[in-house]
């Protein structure tokens, strides 16, 4: 088991061109394009979805041969774009999930949860796909080795498709500030932002309208009860209602809840759905994040 840490930018295809300028600026100590394929696996009741949890197949090439790899994202800690959560991963031999081996693999922490994880073997399958082109670059930044992946490509489910454009940074080692220094360097357009959502979350709220109103339910939910929540909590809330907002093409109730969250901001809602696509609120971002690691 290993803790991923990294950010994760969405942006326009217009501005793929900027990025790419940007990026060759530097030295490589790695660099790849590799087609990745990758089915997620749930139950019928949904158990890694109600955890908070992924599971996907990997399907890529190397050396001409198929390789499959098996993965389990589970709950961690997201402070706007920034993700902090364990990862465990395990080789397979062909493109079917072994829950037994991942089990075997590794020894998960004593709770109902993951004891349970075993028993659901028979019980997996197929929910979407994530197939996407993956652009990697491995750079020496300071004191830290930094993977940037520019991911492109489509989320599907059975019912709906979404584009995949965004902007990978992973801190390989050294430490996160190196992350967020090196990320301060990059050009900002309008029409790049942060985003909570991983391709997992995505793919599950494509799968129904149902999935994205109860979602949409449960953060209002939380607005409604904010007064108890921390300056953090705030502040993650606000970037899962921004997510949302941008993800549906605005909703009015969702829109109320941000502006009680942030009452020093003064927009109609036209503006304020520019305003979460704005260079002016990424880099608001980038300056939460800067504090939150001081």
């Amino acid at each position: 088991m290993e803790n991923e840490i990294e950010l994760k930018i969405m942006l326009f295809p217009e501005h793929i061109s900027i990025f790419l300028d940007w990026i060759h600026s530097f030295d490589f100590l790695e660099k790849e394009t590799k087609p990745l394929k990758n089915t997620y696996y749930d139950s019928a009741e949904r158990f890694f979805a109600a955890h908070k949890m992924g599971l996907r197949v990997r399907s890529f090439y190397i050396m001409n041969e198929n390789k499959y790899e098996l993965t389990l994202k589970t709950e961690g800690d997201i402070i706007g774009g920034l993700h902090i959560r364990p990862e465990y991963n395990v080789e397979l031999t062909s493109k079917h999930p072994d829950l037994k081996k991942l089990v075997k693999t590794y020894s998960f922490p004593n709770t109902p949860t993951f004891n349970h994880i075993i028993h659901l073997q028979n019980k997996l399958q197929p929910v979407f796909t994530t197939d996407f082109t993956r652009q990697s670059w491995l750079i020496a930044f300071q004191d830290s080795n930094i993977e940037i992946a520019l991911d492109q490509g489509k989320v599907t489910s059975s019912e709906n498709q979404e584009e995949i454009c965004e902007i990978e940074f992973e801190l390989k080692s050294g430490d996160v500030q190196d992350l967020i220094d090196l990320l301060s360097k990059m050009p900002v357009r309008q029409g790049m932002w942060f985003s909570s959502l991983s391709k997992a979350k995505r793919g599950y709220l494509l799968m129904d309208s149902q999935a994205i109103a109860e979602n949409i339910e449960k953060l209002t939910a939380r607005a409604d009860n904010s007064t108890s929540l921390s300056i953090l909590e705030i502040y993650q809330l606000s970037q899962n209602i921004a997510d949302m907002l941008r993800m549906v093409k605005y909703n009015d109730h969702l829109a109320q809840m941000f502006f009680k969250l942030n009452p020093s901001l003064k927009f109609t809602p036209q503006a304020l759905f520019h305003y979460l696509f704005s260079e002016e609120y990424f880099l608001k971002n980038i300056h939460f994040i800067k504090q939150q690691l001081h």
